[in-house]
């Protein structure tokens, strides 16, 4: 199974054009055919910047965050101590 981290851009530009390649990568992604890794400040900056106005989005955001767990469908890692 195909690993990937998704910068921020490849999110927004999947949320607000449904073609092109990373409307395919989120696809792919949620088709169970890639493993996401994702930083708890990463998912959070996603969160932001969807949330911003100019996307339309933060409705369908609070709804989705509300109901989705994202454990469920990410692996999360978090940076060891030192």
């Amino acid at each position: 199974m195909l690993k990937a981290v998704f910068d921020t851009n490849i999110i927004v530009s999947a949320a607000i054009k449904k073609e092109g390649l990373p409307a395919l990568l989120l696809s792919l992604f949620l088709e169970g055919k890639i493993n996401l890794f994702i930083s708890p400040p990463l998912l959070a900056e996603y969160e932001e910047v969807l949330k911003r106005p100019k996307f339309g989005l933060k409705d369908q955001l609070d709804k989705g965050i509300r109901i989705a767990n994202p454990r469920e469908f990410l692996i999360v890692f978090l940076a060891e101590e030192s």
